[in-house]
């Protein structure tokens, strides 16, 4: 499996939005597969794509999967904002600024 870290986004990889059915998901998964594996396509086969394929359809096909995604994308945002904030206000406290 390959960790979710080496992934910008999974919804990214399947070309879907956040607000996507399980269906719509499915259908994304099975072109894009269809698209990027050697034995559909020779022109567009890119197998280190496959793997982000699979990986994001392993974790967003499945509800409880994506749902623990899905917070884990949003913990990462809060902090990520929260960081950009304290970095604010020292920047604005330093003598000179």
């Amino acid at each position: 499996m390959v960790n979710s870290k080496h992934v910008s986004n999974h919804y990214e990889t399947l070309k879907v939005s956040p607000s996507a059915s399980l269906a719509e998901i499915k259908q994304a998964y099975r072109r894009l597969v269809k698209l990027f594996h050697p034995d559909s396509n020779q022109d567009t086969a890119d197998h280190e794509q496959i793997i982000r394929i699979n990986a994001a359809y392993e974790v967003l096909g499945d509800n409880h999967n994506r749902r623990n995604y899905d917070q884990q994308l949003q913990d990462d945002s809060h902090k990520l904002n929260s960081d950009r904030q304290r970095r604010q206000r020292s920047t604005l406290r330093k003598p000179g600024n």
